[in-house]
């Protein structure tokens, strides 16, 4: 008898958030693989690192609503004179341990690559950012 499964590879892990370079790509892929989890009604999600999940669905939205919370944040942190990736990433993640603050960058100048995809923020200079008036 055949599981009901999804292999999700690095895009879905066991814990933790995945690296990935564009926020665009990945959200679609992210809900592609939701609508074929509660769809074709999955009964185990296998991660390429960690545990397998027994709720694919649920750990698939997990991630969804999570990068959503944090594309608010990022958002919620721009403002019309502008802000650098570093002032973004130190107003949201307050309590950051400094060898962390790479991969915290990394997530957030995706997010801004998304908003300026998205007409949301503008790249003004090299590494200022602001939002764009309605």
């Amino acid at each position: 008898e055949e599981e009901r499964a999804i292999f999700s590879g690095d895009n879905v892990l066991g814990a933790g958030s995945s690296w990935f370079e564009d926020l665009a790509t990945y959200m679609r892929t992210l809900n592609d693989m939701l609508r074929l989890a509660e769809g074709e009604k999955l009964v185990a999600l296998y991660p390429g690192h960690g545990p397998p999940s027994a709720d694919p669905a649920a750990k698939i939205r997990e991630y969804v609503d999570h990068r959503g919370a944090r594309e608010g944040q990022v958002r919620a942190a721009l403002d019309d004179a502008g802000r650098t990736s570093l002032e973004i990433v130190l107003a949201i993640y307050p309590k950051l341990p400094p060898y962390l603050t790479f991969a915290a960058q990394h997530n957030v100048l995706a997010h801004l690559a998304k908003l300026r995809a998205d007409g949301v923020a503008e790249n003004r200079r090299f590494d200022l950012w602001a939002r764009v008036a309605p």
